[in-house]
């Protein structure tokens, strides 16, 4: 097996980069993944994926607006109210 060098000439560290084989991505069946997923839950998905399977809109997801500290009522409020 050659030896790899990097940009600066040294010899690259052994066992850096993917190993043969390895992947990004399992194959799941549509069936199992309903039964792992809730139907409200978003799952990032490639642009270029939908678009090959025929997506010809992509709905954009609203952000929710974070809570602000005076929507938050404090724990020992409900103490107080009861």
């Amino acid at each position: 097996m050659p030896k790899t060098l990097n940009k600066n000439g040294e010899l690259r560290k052994v066992g850096s980069g993917k190993t043969k084989g390895a992947g990004c991505y399992a194959n799941v069946t549509w069936k199992k993944l309903k039964e792992m997923i809730a139907e409200d839950v978003n799952i990032p998905v490639s642009r270029v994926w939908l678009r090959n399977i025929g997506v010809t809109e992509i709905p954009k997801v609203q952000k929710k607006k974070p809570v602000s500290a005076t929507q938050v009522i404090p724990l020992y409020s409900y103490w107080i109210l009861e």
